[in-house]
This record gives C-alpha cells, structure tokens and sequence, in this order.
C-alpha cells in the first residue's frame, strides 16, 4: 500500500468535484517508532461502500439507483477530462458520504491511478472488475479509459441485480472466462 501513496497523494491533491474523495492532508503520528508513517486525511464517508449501502433501505427506489450511476459517471467524466484513469474502479472504491436524503457517492482509492490514456500495465486490478484487455499478455497499449468504463458497466449489472456477472467464481475462472 505504501508504494502507492504517492500516486494517491499526487491525484487526489489536483482534483476538486463532489464525486471525488476530497484529500485534506497528510499527516504523520507524532510519536511513531517508524518515521515513515504517513496518514491520508480526507471526508469521512459514513456511509460506507457501495456494496454495504446497495443493502441500506435507502438503495430500494429506481431513482436511487439511477442518481447513484449517474454520480459514479460523473466523478469518471470529471477524471477523464483530467486525463486521469482511476483503474480500480470497483464498489469497494465507491464510498458514501452520508448526508439528507442518502448520500453523495465518493470515488475513492488512486493507488492504481493514471495520468495518462494509453498504457502498457496488464493484470493490475481487482479480476471481477477489469476489462479483457486486461487479462492479455501482449505489450499492445491499453485504453485505460475504456477499462475504466467496462468496470462501471460491471458496478452497474452488480448494482441492478445485486449480484456480480461472475456469481461466486475465483479470480482465475474469471480470468478464463473474460
């Protein structure tokens, strides 16, 4: 995880929209035995991820699901126009700041992020999220906004049906059958 705090501290100190976690600073303990050790401060999100709050009371009207896609696209509209893939985009990396009337969804988690369109990195993800291109292994270049967008597709099966594509698989059944 360390290795990719810079890359989260890098991202997430440019952006600025209501769909992306909002970094505060950074801090680090003032008594530590390790003087490496660096805390995120950012929105705490009480409503927790996708996952839990798609089983939240809030989460049962079709107008609900709708603004909550629509939320997730915006914040990756707003990303791309940045030039930024997210590239882990699962709904563990979708928080919910909670507030009147449900929560504001939060992308969150740019450990894997990238400034740039096109790259060469294959098998980075989470396997129920990532695209096919993915699994590949040539050295082609990769649209990682278009990664981007098959993972929202997946959230978005996974939102409507309460379940993912891939039911119960292991990542290397998933990987055989993308």
């Amino acid at each position: 995880m360390l290795r990719s705090l810079p890359t989260q501290i890098a991202t997430l100190g440019a952006l600025r929209h209501p769909n992306i976690i909002q970094l505060y600073g950074i801090t680090s303990p003032e008594s530590t035995e390790n003087s490496s050790d660096l805390y995120m401060v950012s929105e705490f999100c009480a409503g927790g991820d996708l996952l839990a709050y798609m089983k939240s009371p809030f989460f049962q009207e079709v107008e609900e699901f709708v603004r909550v896609i629509l939320e997730i696209l915006s914040g990756i509209v707003y990303l791309h126009g940045c030039g930024i893939a997210h590239r882990d985009l699962k709904p563990a990396n979708v928080l919910i700041l909670t507030g009147e009337g449900g929560g504001t969804v939060k992308l969150a988690d740019f450990g894997l992020a990238k400034s740039q369109q096109s790259c060469k990195t294959v098998g980075l993800g989470t396997p129920a999220y990532m695209a096919p291109e993915l699994f590949q292994e040539d050295d082609g270049d990769i649209d990682a906004f278009k990664t981007d967008i098959y993972s929202c597709a997946v959230i978005i099966f996974q939102l409507w049906h309460k379940e993912s594509p891939w039911g119960s698989m292991s990542p290397h059944k998933i990987m055989s059958k993308v």
